[in-house]
C-alpha cells in the first residue's frame, strides 16, 4: 500500500497494471507446465491486478 500515489500513480497505472497481469499469466503458464493447477492463485493475481487503476482511483477520491 506505500506504493501507491509514489511508484504507481494515475500517470502510470496503467502500463503497470498490464505488466502484473502478463506476470499473472506468465506464472500461470509455468504452473501448468510443471503440472501444478494455479487457477486459483492466477485468478486472484489478474484480478488485482486489472483492478489497480479504480483503487487507485478510489484512494485519490
Amino acid at each position: 500500500m506505500s506504493l501507491l500515489n509514489t511508484m504507481v500513480r494515475p500517470d502510470n497505472v496503467d502500463p503497470l497494471s498490464a505488466v502484473e497481469a502478463l506476470d499473472m499469466e506468465l506464472f500461470d503458464e509455468a504452473m501448468r507446465e510443471a503440472g501444478i493447477d494455479s487457477t486459483a492463485v492466477t485468478g486472484r493475481g489478474l484480478a488485482g491486478a486489472r483492478g489497480l487503476a479504480q483503487l487507485l482511483h478510489r484512494l485519490n477520491a
